[in-house]
């Protein structure tokens, strides 16, 4: 083979090495001049030119790794081999590149001159001459990348720091995990990717193993370690990383090595007591160390009964990286008196101690939580909690106890009993849909249990009208009494909220324009207008089922005699219903009958009476010499709930809608007024005073008159409610 043709083939030897460092279209160029017998002179200044196009592609590619990391991972695959810096690290980044390039532009050019040789000397002497200059050009640009890169805080590492450390014994002759690893930052604190870290043993590591030493940062600046496998020397082992050629202080990784064990100690469940035939409230714990005093991970651990009869279940275990092991559940033997039970490991034991109490079975007794009165998706007002007692109803301390609700949650579902015996679950969230909820409390490892049953309903949202800040106020609230929004703000007052049916508007009676008024608003407390605009006082409204007019009363006919009277919902079509020397109030309008329910005291007495919307069929449905007052239609329209002192003090009543089977609701001392159902007719929400409470309150009981929940529990008064439709 001709010189040249020899020259041609180390060129693209090169290329093939470089995996694509000449382009496609001069490599073709080149074979079919190699193949080529006859063609050389007429393709001689062609060849030349695509060979140095060549070697300077290479030159260039490698020198823009100087300015730019990203051709790094490119110039490893190109190059075959894998980038690093200097052995010995005393160099940089961009001065081993730039030195690498030089080496390589220097071998290259000599092989080529020797290639070369009978091309021609004019040839020859250019390509020599273009590669020194190149060479020259190179240093200039080596020293200025140079200086450029070690005074850039935001490319040279400035820290290096551990990212995993060890504070526990370490196994022998299994590998260190997490394997150590570093983080190596700039001046600013960022992350510097691709600097290389050097892993090593320190001082004391024995015949430890390490792989993969030498590891490259990510782009969170992170090396680690590829594995470390410490020998069975006990003590301390170190392995140092470091980051050559920066002089930034190596950072230690120590793990330690436990020797044989030497002595075993309690660390928890000795003196223990419980009934006979019981498991004892806590595990049995010991702590395995070495002569040196370094806890011994990995030691089998056998508790064995020696004494008292029953059983440990486990009854092998293995220390864990603190040198501890934690039996299973200790049952004591079915005779009161001593019992004993011994943990032993390579030799070295200890004895745990516990009393079997003499007695009956013992019981775990519910305390608090059960039969309350709760909203869907909102939390208890009790906590559950139960007392864990032995036979002879003394308190057992110490013992796990589980709460499961069937529905809902238990936001802490484990606890354990205190010296009283009692232990008590977190908030208790009911769930959906309405009807009995039960949460389930037992002791695991016994057949001790326990059932607490409370009764959810629907959530609703209501309007209320309270005392705050002197005057009285509408605002809506959840159905578990929290506050959703304030309404009205009017220094006046408001009060008397009758949420429509449809849920789109609210009326009420308000003192802003001097006299009482029924206003409407929406349901977000806007638009506040004044329907009635009359001198004398309205009252009182209330809804029909369509929610196109309202029925309140007024005294516009007679002073200090109102009587009722319907309008439209804008305020127009005023129809007066009742007329007499009599004080009638209160109305309610039947949601699926055309009657109208009210109180009045035109017998003398107050008195539940309905009347059609137009004012016929005037009915007293109560015929009671006491008060009755404030009826409330159901939602089905078949009964009517209402305030009555017939027993001594006011309390919550209900009837069926013609007057029949009067029963009473609430038992309790104190005032009870204003009854609202429910959507669903399942429950009331009421305004009561009763004995404790500083002020008047709202509160939830069940139509079947069972449970009551006090929903406000606050320092301002209660006066009104209505129930959103």
């Amino acid at each position: 083979m001709s010189g040249r043709r020899a020259a041609v083939l180390v060129l693209l030897v090169g290329c093939t090495i470089l995996s694509g460092c000449l382009p496609r279209g001069d490599q073709e160029t080149l074979l079919a001049w190699l193949t080529c017998g006859e063609c050389e002179a007429a393709q001689r200044d062609s060849v030349l030119a695509v060979w140095e196009r060549s070697s300077r592609r290479t030159v260039w590619f490698l020198g823009a790794a100087l300015y730019d990391e990203s051709y790094v991972p490119d110039i490893e695959r190109r190059l075959g081999r894998e980038y690093d810096l200097a052995a010995d690290g005393s160099l940089s980044r961009p001065e081993f590149i730039a030195d690498y390039l030089a080496r390589y532009i220097q071998s290259y050019r000599t092989r080529a001159a020797l290639a070369l040789g009978d091309i021609g000397s004019r040839s020859a002497r250019s390509y020599l001459e273009w590669t020194a200059a190149d060479l020259a050009q190179l240093a200039e640009v080596r020293s200025a990348a140079t200086a450029a890169w070690v005074a850039s805080a935001g490319s040279a590492p400035a820290a290096i720091r551990a990212v995993v450390g060890y504070d526990e014994p370490q196994p022998d002759s299994a590998p260190v995990l997490p394997a150590p690893a570093v983080q190596v930052t700039d001046a600013n604190g960022d992350p510097v990717a691709g600097d290389t870290v050097k892993f090593e043993l320190g001082p004391g590591a024995g015949s430890d193993i390490l792989a993969d030493t030498m590891q490259r940062t990510n782009s969170s600046g992170v090396a680690t370690l590829g594995s470390w496998e410490p020998s069975t020397t006990p003590g301390d082992h170190v392995v140092l990383a470091s980051v050559p050629g920066t002089g930034l202080p190596q950072v230690e990784f120590i793990v330690t090595v436990a020797g044989g064990p030497a002595s075993m100690a309690s660390v928890a469940g000795d003196g223990q007591q419980a009934p006979a035939g019981m498991i004892v409230p806590r595990p049995l714990v010991v702590r395995v160390i070495d002569a040196a005093g370094t806890p011994v991970p990995r030691a089998e651990v056998v508790f064995a009964v020696v004494g008292g009869g029953g059983s440990v279940r486990p009854d092998r275990i293995m220390t864990n990286a603190l040198g501890e092991a934690a039996s299973g559940a200790w049952r004591l033997g079915s005779m009161a008196g001593s019992n004993t039970v011994e943990a032993t490991t390579a030799g070295v034991s200890f004895v745990f101690d516990a009393a079997g109490l003499s007695g009956g079975a013992p019981a775990l007794l519910t305390t608090a939580g059960a039969g309350q009165l709760g909203f869907a998706g909102s939390a208890l007002l009790e906590a559950p909690e139960v007392r864990l007692v032995d036979g002879g109803g003394n308190p057992l301390a110490d013992y796990t106890v589980v709460f499961d609700a069937d529905r809902g949650q238990i936001t802490r579902p484990i606890a354990r009993t205190d010296v009283n015996g009692l232990a008590g679950a977190g908030t208790w969230i009911a769930a959906g849909p309405a009807g009995f909820s039960r949460v389930r409390a037992w002791v695991p490892g016994t057949s001790l249990e326990t059932w607490l049953e409370t009764r959810v309903l629907q959530p609703a949202r209501i309007a209320i009208a309270s005392v705050v800040s002197g005057s009285r106020q509408i605002s809506m609230r959840e159905a578990d009494g929290s506050a959703a929004a304030q309404f009205t703000s009017h220094p006046a007052g408001s009060d008397e909220p009758a949420w429509s049916r449809d849920g789109g508007r609210i009326a009420f009676r308000s003192l802003r324009d001097g006299n009482r008024e029924v206003y409407v608003m929406h349901p977000d407390g806007s638009g506040q207008t004044n329907l009635t605009q009359d001198p004398d006082d309205d009252s009182s409204p209330a809804w029909n089922p369509t929610g196109t007019r309202l029925v309140f009363s007024s005294d516009r006919a007679v002073q200090g005699s109102p009587d009722l009277y319907t309008m439209a919902r804008d305020g127009s079509d005023v129809v007066r219903i009742t007329s007499g020397p009599a004080r009638d109030e209160e109305p309610d309008w039947s949601p699926t009958h055309p009657r109208i329910a009210f109180h009045t005291d035109r017998t003398g007495d107050l008195e539940i009476f309905s009347v059609v919307p137009d004012g016929t069929g005037l009915a007293n449905l109560t015929h009671h010499g006491a008060a009755d007052v404030t009826p409330a239609w159901s939602p089905d329209g078949q009964r009517i709930a209402f305030a009555s002192n017939r027993d001594g003090n006011f309390e919550i009543w209900v009837m069926d809608s013609d007057g029949a089977n009067p029963t009473r609701l609430t038992n309790a001392s104190g005032l009870h007024l204003a009854p609202a159902w429910s959507l669903d007719g399942r429950y009331l929400f009421c305004i009561a005073q009763r004995v404790g409470d500083a002020t008047p309150d709202l509160y939830v009981i069940l139509a079947d008159g069972s449970g009551s929940r006090n929903l406000s529990q606050s320092a301002d008064s209660v006066v009104a409610v209505s129930v959103r439709p």
